[in-house]
C-alpha cells in the first residue's frame, strides 16, 4: 500500500494520468496523442478496478475512499473560498460605492445628467493610478409595478406538459393548472421614456396661449413643444455614476 492507501499500481497510473492531463500542448497533433494517452490510462485504470474488485476489494475500497474524500474536502473548501470571495466583493463594491458618492459630490448635478454615456466627470490622481468618476446608461427604476399598464408587462406560465398539449387544444387554463410569474419589459419601458413627445400642455407649439391673452412660452416644455415620454409607475434614472480604477 502507499501512503494513501493505494496499492502501488493504483496509485503509478493515476499519477501518470494526472501528470500526462495536466501536460500543455501547443499543436493539433500534440493535443491528439495526450488524449489518445489519457484514453488508455482510463482504459487500463478501468481494468484494473474491475479486476481487483473481485479479487481483493480492499484495493478498490482504498481508492472510492480516497477520492471521496478528496471531492469532499474540496467541495467544503470551495464553498468557504465562495463565501470569502462574495464577502470581499460586497466590500469591494461598498468602497467604490463611497469613493463615487465622493467624487460626484464635486460634480454639479446638471452637468451629470447632460453627460453622455462612459464620459469621464472627475478623476482623483494619485501614486497608485487614479480614480475616475463616469457617467453610467439612463437606467429604468419601476416605481409602483401595479400603476405599469398591462402593454410592458410579460407573464410567464409554468405548467406540466400534458396540459400545454391541452392549452394548445382548446387554448383554456384549468384553474390551478398553471404558475405565471409577471415580469416587467424594462427595455421597452426605457424606450419611451427616453424619447420626445409633443407637450400635452402646448400641443407641441411651445406657447401657452389661453383665449384673448398674449402667447407665452409654455412652462411645462420651456418652449420646445416636446417633453420625455412618461410611463405609469416608472421612471428614468439619468443621473447614475460610476467609478473606474485607473
Amino acid at each position: 500500500m502507499t501512503l494513501y492507501g493505494l496499492e502501488q499500481e493504483l496509485a503509478e497510473l493515476l499519477q501518470m494520468r494526472e501528470d500526462v492531463a495536466e501536460e500543455v500542448h501547443v499543436t493539433e497533433d500534440g493535443r491528439a496523442e495526450q488524449t489518445a494517452a489519457v484514453a488508455a490510462m482510463d482504459a487500463q485504470i478501468s481494468e484494473y478496478v474491475k479486476r481487483q474488485a473481485v479479487v481483493q476489494a480492499d484495493s478498490v475500497l482504498a481508492g472510492l475512499r480516497e477520492f471521496k474524500g478528496r471531492f469532499e474536502n474540496q467541495r467544503a473548501e470551495s464553498k468557504r473560498l465562495a463565501k470569502l470571495a462574495d464577502a470581499n466583493e460586497e466590500r469591494f463594491e461598498r468602497l467604490k460605492h463611497d469613493a463615487a458618492e465622493a467624487l460626484a459630490a464635486k460634480v454639479e448635478p446638471a452637468a451629470i445628467v447632460a453627460a453622455t454615456q462612459n464620459t469621464v466627470l472627475y478623476r482623483a490622481k494619485g501614486r497608485l493610478g487614479q480614480l475616475k468618476l463616469c457617467k453610467s446608461p439612463a437606467s429604468v427604476d419601476v416605481t409602483d409595478p401595479s400603476l405599469v399598464p398591462d402593454g410592458y408587462k410579460m407573464v410567464t406560465v409554468t405548467m406540466p406538459a400534458a396540459q400545454w398539449e391541452q392549452y394548445e387544444e382548446y387554448m383554456l387554463l384549468a384553474e390551478g393548472c398553471a404558475t405565471p410569474e409577471l415580469s416587467i419589459d424594462k427595455r421597452a419601458i426605457g424606450a419611451v421614456l427616453k424619447q420626445q413627445v409633443p407637450c400635452n400642455v402646448c400641443k407641441g407649439t411651445g406657447d401657452d396661449v389661453e383665449m384673448f391673452e398674449t402667447p407665452r412660452t409654455c412652462g411645462a416644455c420651456g418652449g420646445s413643444g416636446s417633453v420625455p415620454g412618461s410611463v405609469p409607475g416608472a421612471r428614468l434614472i439619468r443621473d447614475s455614476v460610476h467609478l473606474r480604477l485607473g
